[in-house]
């Protein structure tokens, strides 16, 4: 589950992806999630404030 979330791009289609933390970049200090498509180059979705894991 994401909060926070900035929209990009919808998630359709997409066979992977890869969830980043982005603390370490000392951006703005709600955006720590970066969400992407693993196999495509520079495919960023989303941005989130916190991710967790949550019971399917």
């Amino acid at each position: 589950m994401f909060r926070g979330v900035t929209l990009h791009e919808p998630l359709t289609n997409v066979s992977a992806i890869y969830i980043m933390d982005t603390s370490y970049r000392g951006w703005e200090e709600r955006v720590r999630v970066e969400v992407g498509e693993l196999y495509e180059e520079g495919g960023v979705y989303f941005l989130a404030e916190s991710v967790e894991e949550a019971d399917a």
